[in-house]
């Protein structure tokens, strides 16, 4: 090259792949060789023409960590917190933090076994995930499966007998829907739906909390929440995914009903969705402080969600991460209602 500029010049690797740990030829399908002769000019300009200037890199997530999806884990893990919170437990020396980490194994632990049951599906749909792409062993994720769901189970043993069978229960469903339940209509939607739910539950069935819960009521309509908007972004993946279910014969709503049918279906149950948001209030489960936070908190990112169903031209993936954030939203808005305003 002109100039004696190395091809493998830092400039010439994209800094995100770094983030990733991958290079850019193993991400991406071509380089863009007008950028990067710009890149080069532009270095050579600031640093000279030998320039060895490295672009900062940030360090990479492990495969196995990503394949957990840590965000998931991590409203698991919170959901059963908080939910704890804000239903009047006591977080000193409470059981409860035992009760959130077991949650969140458990979804680490379902997300694994949940990305090796659909390997000949991700290699179609994300090809760039860690398993299909072959940056970590199936044994690997196999081992971690085992042991994250063996953890969960060691605790309900601590725990207790009620919370045994509940986290047991918790796993026996996760291997269904993986195994058989993932493929069907509506059914494993609802499914997953529903164990999003019962984390924000768990603290009702806790009898060794002292003091009790003081307002355990409180969580009914939060759970409710928490399993339509679950069930409303699993229906927006199964249309994500819908290239990769058909090519391995599964039979989710989207390749039963259609694209644009199910766009409509999504777009009835976000709406459902939010007007959970406001109803407990209008029927006298909660202050009317609860419908004005949650609006400013849930309101906007669900519009933003429902654009991104638009007919011609869907993001369903953006609409997913947005349904996530609604969600959060309202789980912090029962926290400002009911521990932040109480005290002042």
């Amino acid at each position: 090259m002109a100039g004696g500029l190395r091809t493998h010049h830092p400039l010439l690797i994209n800094p995100l792949s770094y983030h990733f740990g991958l290079p850019y030829e193993t991400k991406y399908q071509q380089p863009d060789h007008d950028s990067q002769f710009a890149a080069l000019r532009m270095s050579s300009q600031l640093f000279g023409k030998d320039s060895s200037v490295q672009i900062p890199t940030f360090p990479a997530m492990h495969p196995l960590l990503s394949l957990t999806r840590p965000g998931n884990v991590l409203i698991a893990t919170s959901s059963v917190w908080l939910g704890g919170w804000v239903a009047g437990a006591s977080m000193s020396g409470s059981g409860i933090w035992l009760d959130g980490l077991a949650m969140g194994l458990l979804a680490a632990g379902g997300n694994l076994h949940n990305d090796i049951i659909d390997l000949p599906v991700d290699r179609i749909n994300q090809p760039d995930r860690a398993l299909p792409a072959g940056r970590i062993s199936l044994r690997a994720v196999q081992m971690a499966t085992g042991f994250l769901l063996l953890t969960a189970i060691v605790i309900g043993i601590v725990r207790g007998p009620t919370h045994l069978v509940f986290f047991s229960a918790i796993a026996v469903v996760l291997y269904v829907y993986n195994r058989w339940l993932k493929g069907l209509p509506i059914v494993g939607n609802l499914a997953v739906a529903a164990l999003c739910g019962s984390a924000v539950i768990l603290p009702m069935i806790d009898a060794s909390l002292w003091p009790p819960l003081s307002q355990p009521s409180v969580l009914i309509p939060l759970a409710i929440f928490s399993v339509l908007f679950t069930w409303t972004r699993e229906l927006i993946k199964d249309i994500e995914d819908m290239e990769g279910d058909a090519a391995v014969h599964l039979h989710t709503l989207p390749l039963l009903i259609g694209k644009k049918a199910s766009l409509a279906c999504a777009r009835g149950l976000l709406t459902f969705s939010v007007l959970s948001v406001v109803a407990p209030s209008i029927l006298g489960l909660y202050p009317l402080s609860f419908s004005f936070v949650a609006a400013l908190l849930v309101l906007p990112v669900s519009i933003l969600s429902f654009r991104a169903l638009s007919w011609e031209k869907p993001k369903p993936r953006k609409a997913q991460s947005l349904i996530k954030l609604a969600l959060i939203g309202g789980l912090v808005a029962s926290i400002v209602v009911f521990r932040v305003i109480p005290h002042f």
